[in-house]
Order: structure tokens, then C-alpha cells, then sequence
């Protein structure tokens, strides 16, 4: 589905499958953050024709989850696993 974004500016969001070289950003950016998170969101931009980092986004009040059939399940695992700890 589509969900809207920063109405204002005429954001939208919409289902995205990265390619090898959007996904190699994304894991350089979140391997660059100086802290773990549970969570982590990617937001990227086409730049001379390659994937540059808009924005890290670390700290969601929306975390998207209903775009993916397992999202809840693993973020629920993922704080479960921390609790435990």
C-alpha cells in the first residue's frame, strides 16, 4: 500500500526492493552509526546516478511495520531479545 509522508511536501511511501548497491549504502550508513539500535531506517536518494544517504533515522515513531508481513514479529523478537538480556 501507499501511505503518505510530510503531506505538505508530497511525500508519499511506497513498497521498495533495494538493488545490491542501495543495500551496500544502507549497511555502510547503519554500520557508521556509533550506537546499536533495535531499529534502524535508510532513507536514500539517486546522486550521479548512485545511492547517497538522505537521512539515518534511528529514532521512529512510525516504524513502518505494516510493510512487512514479518516486521512486527521480528521487531517484537528483537525487544523481547534485549529485555531478556
Amino acid at each position: 500500500g501507499e501511505y503518505r509522508v510530510q503531506d505538505h511536501h508530497g511525500g508519499t511511501v511506497l513498497p521498495h526492493r533495494p538493488d545490491e548497491e542501495e543495500m551496500e549504502a544502507a549497511v555502510a550508513a547503519i554500520k557508521a552509526s556509533p550506537e546499536n539500535s533495535m531499529y534502524a531506517r535508510v532513507d536514500l536518494v539517486r546522486f550521479d546516478d548512485r545511492p547517497v544517504v538522505m537521512e539515518l533515522e534511528l529514532i521512529e515513531p512510525a516504524l513502518f511495520l505494516s510493510s512487512s508481513r514479518s516486521g512486527t514479529r521480528k521487531f517484537a523478537e528483537i525487544l523481547k531479545s534485549a529485555l531478556d538480556r
